[in-house]
């Protein structure tokens, strides 16, 4: 079930950003207005009248009214800020400024949140400004825009810089999830590596882009891109899954099929949402409460489960400190889903996020800890592990190594065992010392393993002898590679006056009419290998 809840979430996941590049591509607002913007203003009074009007979304609009002060050539610009609304400005009842939605998209009706600049001149001073809002959706009637008269530049700088704190919060959480994520892709081979911290950074940066989007200023930097105002619920939609995923490696319990529903809920809430928006039945804004219900759902799974891991699991470190971190973050959500209800979406709380920032940190530290921890066991492991299966003074594969390979369910069909001996290594010991002596076997070895260890195993079974094991290999392939064996000891004592070596090998194929196991196969090569040991001493006798 994990599995398909994964993919199924990948999906979406995919389906969301295609959704999302089409909008972006081809999503426009149709924005007329009489002039340029210029310069700056004063903030002024206001009068609203609601209007009842059967031809409207909602069934209503606003008329705000006020009269422009004294302007001059640089102090003319109108700014303030519409969520979901249709607007029309007038000015002395003569139309100035308009903003809906551009006619040629391809579904939806809103106009998103915009920013709307209106210019205004000198020649304006003492007219009588009136602003037009239509809500789009019910959740938008009682928003009150604030009107600002003044300069662009200012209006932004004091609205970005009062917005801040949420856009740094939103934008640190994007950076920490794709640490995460790189660090998890750069160490994927790595078994001591908790996985499971992928998905904390997936969403990490999915509640990051969130909140960034999700943040009115946004839309200073982004002016008419209707797209972000999808995405705007879109990205909310999503970081359901992998926040429960991730909690659910965390427990002891990840097999209780309880996790799924969140998962499933989430998944199928998405495709509810976006197939409501694409066939016109309903816009994602009106869907909004479904996704905090998908919210409060798996926030209601976490608490159960929590409350199921202190109960079977006891109190433990890791346990504290995330209890703790995720009770900071229901705080912050719940007092952001009250304000901004109590608020109608005019102000936005960064609690939850800065909140959840410092729970990504800790959890996040505490699990790439860990994992250091265990690498740290796990590379110990791999020493004591070679020190067991190598042999120290050459590097290749020790006599334990080759009774661990052929014992068990070894197959020994298609297998060649070569013998190898180093001729004369007590002389070499005898009469240049043990220093030479070692060097023998070392070079020795080196030659072996250049011949055989790109295709097969190489051992020094003790002293003086060597063993080769090779897999699916033919014995004129092997006949080669001890031809380039020999090649190599001529040509090393040749270069050399030190040591000579001298290696007599024997080799065999594991063949069942002859052999009960591959230690039968060892023995006839083994034979094979004194034979021409015995051989190469008659030559060399035979020489002096």
């Amino acid at each position: 079930m994990r599995r398909v809840i994964e993919r199924s979430y990948l999906v979406v996941l995919i389906f969301c950003v295609l959704l999302f590049l089409f909008m972006f591509l081809t999503f426009r607002l149709d924005i007329r207005q009489r002039q340029e913007p210029a310069g700056f203003g004063e903030v002024t009074d206001f009068q609203r009248e609601v209007v009842l009007d059967a031809g409207c979304p909602t069934g209503q609009k606003s008329i705000y009214t006020f009269t422009a002060g004294q302007l001059s050539e640089s102090d003319a610009s109108l700014v303030f800020f519409s969520l979901h609304q249709l607007v029309t400005v007038y000015l002395d009842g003569e139309e100035i400024y308009s903003m809906e939605p551009d006619p040629r998209n391809a579904f939806g009706s809103t106009t998103g949140c915009v920013w709307n600049v209106v210019a205004l001149s000198d020649a304006d001073s003492g007219k009588q400004i009136s602003v037009e809002i239509i809500p789009v959706y019910k959740s938008s009637n009682d928003f009150v825009p604030d009107f600002l008269l003044g300069s662009r530049f200012a209006i932004c700088k004091d609205r970005i810089l009062a917005a801040l704190p949420s856009m740094i919060c939103g934008v640190l959480a994007i950076l920490i999830g794709v640490f995460y994520m790189v660090y998890i892709l750069y160490n994927r081979r790595n078994t001591e590596v908790d996985k499971s911290l992928l998905l904390l950074g997936a969403f990490s940066a999915l509640l990051g882009c969130w909140k960034v989007v999700d943040t009115n200023a946004f839309y200073l930097l982004m002016p008419g891109k209707v797209a972000f105002s999808y995405a705007d619920f879109m990205l909310l939609a999503l970081v359901t899954v992998p926040y429960c995923l991730f909690m659910r490696q965390m427990h002891s319990s990840a097999a209780n099929p309880i996790w799924n529903i969140p998962c499933i809920a989430s998944i199928a809430g998405t495709w509810v949402v976006v197939a409501a928006q694409l066939l016109h039945i309903v816009d994602m804004r009106q869907m909004l409460r479904i996704i905090h219900l998908l919210l409060l759902l798996l926030a209601l799974v976490c608490i159960i489960m929590l409350v199921r891991e202190v109960r079977t699991v006891g109190w433990n470190s890791r346990l504290k400190k995330n209890i703790f971190c995720i009770a900071l973050c229901a705080v912050g959500l719940v007092l952001d889903l009250a304000i901004y209800y109590i608020t109608k979406g005019k102000f936005q709380s960064f609690l939850g996020i800065f909140n959840f920032l410092i729970y990504n940190v800790v959890l996040g530290a505490s699990t790439m800890r860990e994992a250091r921890e265990l690498m740290k066991i796990g590379m110990q492991a791999k020493s004591f592990e070679k020190m067991a299966y190598h042999d120290q003074l050459t590097g290749l594969f020790n006599r334990t190594a080759y009774a661990h390979d052929i014992s068990g369910e070894f197959d020994p069909e298609h297998c060649i065992i070569v013998m190898c001996d180093l001729n004369d290594l007590k002389k070499c010991n005898d009469t240049l010392g043990h220093e030479m002596g070692d060097r023998y076997i070392k070079e020795s070895a080196r030659i072996l393993y250049e011949c055989f260890g790109d295709s097969g195993r190489c051992y020094r079974m003790g002293g003086d002898e060597f063993c080769v094991l090779l897999r699916n290999h033919s014995l004129e392939d092997c006949k080669k590679r001890i031809k380039r064996m020999k090649e190599k000891c001529d040509k090393y004592n040749r270069e050399n006056d030190d040591i000579l070596i001298r290696i007599a090998c024997g080799y065999e194929l594991y063949d069942k009419r002859l052999d009960y196991d591959i230690n039968d196969t060892s023995r006839r090569a083994d034979r094979m290998m004194y034979h021409e040991k015995f051989t190469m001493k008659q030559q060399k006798a035979g020489a002096v």
